[in-house]
C-alpha cells in the first residue's frame, strides 16, 4: 500500500522517496518546458508528415517499454547505476509517464506534491498530448480553408490511432491502479482518531473511488474507453467486406425469415467505410494477421490490470511471467509482419521481457519464501537486480538498433533531396522545378481526359 509524504515533505518525479527540502538544482520547471516543447514538436510532426502505414518498429518499441516497467522488480539495490538510469529514462520517455524507482539518480523534487500528484501525470500527459493534437489539427483545417485546400479526415484518424498506441498503457495504468482499493487504518483529520477506511492502493491518502462521485464517473468512463478501443477496433476490422463478421451478417440477412421485414434486413447490412485508414493500419501485417493490433491492445490491458489488481508481488510476477511466455510463443507461431526482419526484432524484444520477468519472479520468490536467508542473500538479491537491469539494457540497445533500421530509408531520402537541390542550384530552383513538374502532370491528365472523351 502506497501512502503519502509526511508533513513538510514533498514527493519527487522519478523517485518513490519523499524529501524534506527541494533544492533548486533539480527544478521541475526545465523538465516541464522540455516536455511541452517536445510534445508540440511530436504533434506537429504527426500532422505534417505524409500519411504512411504505421511502421512495425513503432509498435515494437512502444510495447517493449510499456511492459519493461511491469516486469522489473528490484530488491537488493541500494543505489542506482547508470544502466538502470538509462532504462528508466527511455521508459519514461516512451511511456509518457515518470517511471519511479526506490533509489533514483534522476529524482526531481516538487515542493508540496504528494505521490498521488505524480500518479496523476499518467493521465495528464497523454490527455495533454491528445488535446494539443486536436488543437493543431483544428488550426491546420482553418489554414487549409483560408488557402482553399482540403484537409482530409484520414490525417485525424491515423494521428489519433498513433497517439492511442503510444499512450494506451499509461492511461490504462492510471485507471486500473485508481480502481484498486484496500482497507487500511488511517487517521481522521477532524477528530484525530484512527479509523478503518477503504483507500486507494496506489495512494493511501486518497479515499477509494467508490466513495467519491467524481472518481466514480472517471473510473467508469475510463474503463469504458480502455475496453472499447480493442473491441471497437476488432468489430470495425471484422466488418470489412469478405471477413467473417461481414459474411456472418450477410448470411443472416439472406436467410432471415420473411416476418423480420425489410427494416431489420437493412440493419444487418451495415455500411462500412475507411478502407484507406485500414490500409495505413494493416498494410505492414500479413493478410491473416489483420487483428494483430487488437491483440497488442489486449496484451497491454491484461498486463496493466494484473499489475494493478494483483497486490501480492509473487502472484503478480508469476502471472506476468506466464503471460510473457505465452505472448512470445504466439509471436513465434504466427509471425504477424510481412517482413521477416520485424518478426525477428519483436521476437528478441519479447524474449528479453520474458527473461526479465523470470528473474523478477525469482527475486519475489526468495523474498516471500518465509525462511531464514543466508548471509549472502543481500549480494544474491543485488545480482538478480543487476541481471534484470542488464537484460532490460540489452533490450533498450536492441530498440536503438530497430530505430536505426527504421531511419535508414529516411536518411537515404534526405540525402537524395540534398543532392537534387545541389544539382538544381538551390532550394528556390528546386521549388520551381516541383511547380513545373506538377503543372506538366496536370496538363498530361487533362490531355488524357480529352483523348478519352474523343
Amino acid at each position: 500500500l502506497c501512502g503519502g509524504c509526511a508533513q513538510n515533505y514533498s514527493s519527487a518525479l522519478f523517485s518513490k522517496k519523499c524529501f524534506e527540502t527541494c533544492s533548486g538544482e533539480n527544478s521541475p520547471v526545465p523538465i516541464a518546458i522540455v516536455a511541452v516543447i517536445g510534445g508540440c514538436i511530436y504533434v506537429v510532426y504527426v500532422l505534417l508528415r505524409p500519411l504512411s502505414p504505421i511502421n512495425p518498429a513503432f509498435r515494437i518499441i512502444t510495447y517493449f517499454f510499456n511492459v519493461a516497467s511491469l516486469v522489473y522488480y528490484p530488491m537488493g539495490r541500494a543505489t542506482q547505476s547508470w544502466d538502470d538510469a538509462a532504462v528508466q529514462f527511455f521508459s519514461s520517455l516512451v511511456n509518457l509517464r515518470p517511471e519511479s524507482r526506490s533509489h533514483s539518480a534522476l529524482d526531481v523534487c516538487v515542493t508540496g506534491w504528494q505521490p498521488f500528484d505524480v500518479f496523476v501525470l499518467h493521465l495528464a500527459i497523454p490527455a495533454g498530448l491528445f488535446f494539443a493534437y486536436l488543437l493543431f489539427y483544428g488550426v491546420k483545417v482553418g489554414v487549409g480553408r483560408l488557402r482553399r485546400r482540403r484537409v482530409t479526415k484520414r490525417t485525424l484518424f491515423v494521428g489519433l490511432y498513433s497517439l492511442t498506441i503510444l499512450s494506451y498503457s499509461s492511461i490504462a495504468s492510471f485507471l486500473f491502479r485508481l480502481a484498486t482499493c484496500q482497507y487500511a487504518v488511517v487517521e481522521d483529520i477532524t477528530s484525530g482518531n484512527m479509523t478503518l477506511m477503504e483507500v486507494t492502493y496506489s495512494a493511501g491518502t486518497l479515499p477509494c473511488w467508490r466513495n467519491r462521485g467524481g472518481y466514480v464517473v472517471l473510473v467508469v468512463f475510463g474503463m469504458f474507453l480502455i475496453y472499447s478501443v480493442p473491441v471497437g477496433l476488432f468489430l470495425w476490422q471484422a466488418l470489412f467486406p469478405g471477413r467473417f463478421l461481414a459474411r456472418f451478417l450477410h448470411y443472416i440477412r439472406v436467410n432471415a425469415p420473411q416476418r423480420w421485414g425489410e427494416r431489420w434486413r437493412k440493419r444487418l447490412d451495415p455500411k462500412w467505410g475507411g478502407v484507406v485508414v485500414l490500409y495505413y493500419i494493416e498494410s505492414e501485417l500479413r493478410e491473416k494477421m489483420w487483428f494483430w493490433d487488437v491483440f497488442l491492445f489486449v496484451r497491454r490491458a491484461v498486463l496493466e490490470s494484473i499489475f494493478a489488481f494483483v497486490t501480492d508481488p509473487l502472484n503478480r510476477m508469476l502471472a506476468i511471467a506466464s503471460l510473457c511466455l505465452l505472448f512470445l510463443t504466439s509471436h513465434m507461431l504466427l509471425h504477424p509482419y510481412k517482413k521477416g526482419v520485424y518478426n525477428l526484432f519483436e521476437g528478441v524484444a519479447l524474449a528479453c521481457l520474458c527473461l526479465c520477468s523470470l528473474l523478477s519472479s525469482s527475486s519475489t520468490l526468495f523474498a516471500s519464501a518465509g525462511i531464514p536467508f543466508p548471509s549472502t542473500f543481500a549480494s544474491s538479491a543485488e545480482r538478480l537486480d543487476r541481471s534484470q537491469v542488464a537484460v532490460l539494457l540489452l533490450g533498450t540497445l536492441w530498440m536503438l538498433v530497430i530505430v536505426v533500421y527504421w531511419l535508414i530509408p529516411k536518411v537515404r531520402r534526405v540525402k537524395a533531396f540534398v543532392l537534387e537541390v545541389r544539382r538544381l542550384g538551390g532550394i528556390g530552383a528546386y521549388v520551381r522545378y516541383l511547380r513545373v513538374a506538377k503543372k506538366r502532370e496536370e496538363e498530361r491528365k487533362e490531355e488524357a481526359e480529352r483523348e478519352g472523351e474523343r
